[in-house]
């Protein structure tokens, strides 16, 4: 009940704009204690204490999952017919819910920056479309073109896939993108570990083949109905 009652609506938004953003203010406090003579004063303070700030950041992300498995041991524990175990259960589903929801709230937030990142690292213009929306990412994908076989990531959006790779030396990204309209492409076979794709009107065709078998299996869902995995909050 004090778990719920503390992650009511205002606090569970608050608590999720922080986990939303507490990756970033960890690069730029890591950036800060090397170039800022104040900031580094502090880290050397309280490094003397051991405090590291970075992990003081990351606790509270931490903290409703460590509820949950408190919680279920706890449960575990207990005789069902007290009680005190009902309410505990009932306290555990919440947040559970809870716990879910932060995550869920996390994933969207991060979706929308990976949308974000790949619109200036490549131009969608020709590709105008105010609603879309970032699906997922493949890290390593076997793309072969008449015979031509060569290693992307495939980035999907909810209309549009790239197959992109990172040609720049040193850290000097510049990428090679090869796009293509989901709706003008239709999978024609998924048969060993390979899914065929082709294109509509036309006698173009491209193989994808991912790493594991499971990952070309999810590939070839979501390529047939990619809406299906875009995450709302």
């Amino acid at each position: 009940g004090i778990l719920h009652n503390f992650f009511d609506v205002p606090m569970t938004k608050m608590y999720s704009i922080y986990v939303n953003h507490v990756e970033d203010a960890i690069k730029i406090f890591n950036k800060l204690s090397t170039t800022n003579k104040s900031v580094k004063e502090l880290v050397e303070t309280f490094a003397q204490t051991g405090i590291f700030v970075p992990t003081v950041l990351l606790l509270p992300i931490q903290h409703p999952l460590r509820y949950v498995l408190h919680l279920e041991q706890i449960v575990k524990s207990m005789p069902k017919y007290l009680t005190e175990t009902k309410q505990i259960s009932i306290a555990l589903e919440k947040i559970r819910k809870i716990a879910h929801d932060i995550e869920k709230n996390k994933k969207v937030s991060d979706n929308k920056k990976a949308l974000e990142l790949w619109s200036t690292r490549f131009d969608l213009s020709p590709f105008p479309n105010p609603n879309r929306e970032y699906v997922t990412e493949f890290p390593q994908v076997l793309a072969t073109e008449n015979k031509d076989a060569t290693v992307y990531s495939l980035v999907i959006l909810s209309d549009i896939a790239l197959l992109v790779r990172n040609i720049g030396k040193s850290t000097k990204e510049k990428w090679k993108v090869k796009a293509f309209l989901l709706s003008d492409w239709k999978m024609k076979e998924f048969k060993d570990n390979k899914i065929t794709l082709a294109k509509q009107k036309s006698d173009k065709t491209i193989i994808l083949r991912c790493t594991k078998i499971k990952d070309t299996e999810l590939l070839a869902q979501i390529i047939k109905n990619p809406s299906k995995y875009i995450l709302k909050c």
